[in-house]
């Protein structure tokens, strides 16, 4: 198991790539902390774990909060008794646009939850990376901040930010062998992309499933490709792998 003993919080784990990410996770050996606004959700999901021998825990979480970001850290700790690896994968999606007809609250907005949320998960979780003498903390970027998306100026600008970030944990812990990656997925087949077709019509739907499979020279991303990849970075199997930004988006930005 690639991940035995290692104790792991991964944001945003009730659904779509968090899922896949708790549950690769959990398989592969380690204690979770699914850390969600949905307590329902993710209620049920740790509940699942559990009747399959894994130790997970849910901490509901807002990671538009300071604060909340803190209890989580601060429960998987009291919890757990430490923490090993932190995966950023909290994040939201908005409307297409143009700059120009993009409200100010909605920029902020994005910003808050996909890359000023990261940085403060990041901030709090560091201090015990640092302190036990390593760990690994996992971003969860986008294909879009590799090559522009088609009018999403916040969600670009957010996950580009999001690689800055990565640079510069990876270069500023390496001493105390606390590495930090990114991931940059190519459009997945998630309930969150589900939802964002069902906000246009049934003719505009199909044709945006269409261009994606098009761009995507692999098709469709699928929840379980990113989890793979996340499991690699967080393991030991990647103890000399830091600051990287990993596509996995079949191919989209190959071309």
């Amino acid at each position: 198991m690639q991940l035995e003993g290692k104790v792991a919080i991964v944001t945003g784990g009730a659904r779509g790539i968090g899922r896949a990410i708790v549950e690769a996770f959990c398989s592969e050996g380690a204690c979770v902390t699914l850390a969600d606004m949905d307590a329902d959700r993710g209620e049920h999901v740790v509940r699942e774990l559990k009747e399959q021998g894994f130790q997970a825990l849910f901490v509901r979480t807002d990671v538009g909060r300071s604060n909340e970001i803190q209890n989580m850290v601060e429960q998987t700790r009291e919890h757990f008794g430490k923490i090993d690896i932190l995966v950023n994968n909290a994040g939201i999606l908005c409307d297409d646009a143009l700059a120009e007809d993009v409200a100010e609250e909605e920029w902020e907005r994005m910003l808050r939850i996909d890359l000023t949320a990261p940085f403060l998960c990041s901030k709090y979780v560091l201090p015990y990376l640092r302190a036990q003498g390593g760990g690994a903390i996992v971003n969860i970027a986008s294909a879009a901040a590799l090559a522009a998306s088609h009018m999403d100026p916040p969600y670009c600008t957010a996950k580009t930010g999001i690689l800055g970030l990565t640079r510069s944990l990876a270069y500023d812990y390496a001493p105390y062998r606390v590495r930090a990656n990114a991931i940059c997925p190519g459009t997945c087949e998630t309930e969150m992309f589900q939802n964002y077709l069902n906000t246009l019509s049934p003719e505009e739907a199909a044709a945006k499933r269409q261009h994606f499979m098009e761009v995507q020279p692999l098709g469709m991303c699928q929840p379980e490709d990113v989890a793979y990849a996340a499991v690699y970075l967080a393991s030991d199997r990647a103890k000399f792998v830091t600051g990287i930004a990993l596509p996995v988006d079949g191919g989209a930005t190959a071309i």
